[in-house]
């Protein structure tokens, strides 16, 4: 079920991050091949910078966080990894 898949996804995020169970305001679990994102008017501007921006040391990346597109879904993992590097107070190579 969904609350079964759900609750197996929190519990691994709590093994990873201690106490990020209590900080988890909601899930919707989606059953189908890809997103489908739809931006609008001041998302990229408004939206997406705080969206993408890390939490601690968690990172995001996705379509989320950048354009609707398998490109976005690249260079938003692409940020997130050098965002990652950076953290952890790693040089960057190219």
């Amino acid at each position: 079920s969904d609350e079964a898949l759900g609750e197996k996804i929190v519990a691994d995020l709590e093994k990873l991050f201690p106490g990020s169970r209590s900080k988890v305001h909601g899930m919707r679990i989606l059953r189908w091949g890809h997103a489908m994102p739809i931006n609008f008017p001041g998302y990229l501007t408004q939206v997406r910078p705080r969206v993408a921006k890390p939490l601690g040391r968690i990172f995001f990346a996705g379509v989320d966080t950048d354009m609707p597109s398998i490109e976005g879904a690249i260079v938003s993992g692409a940020r997130a990894a050098d965002e990652a590097v950076r953290f952890l107070g790693r040089p960057i190579s190219n």
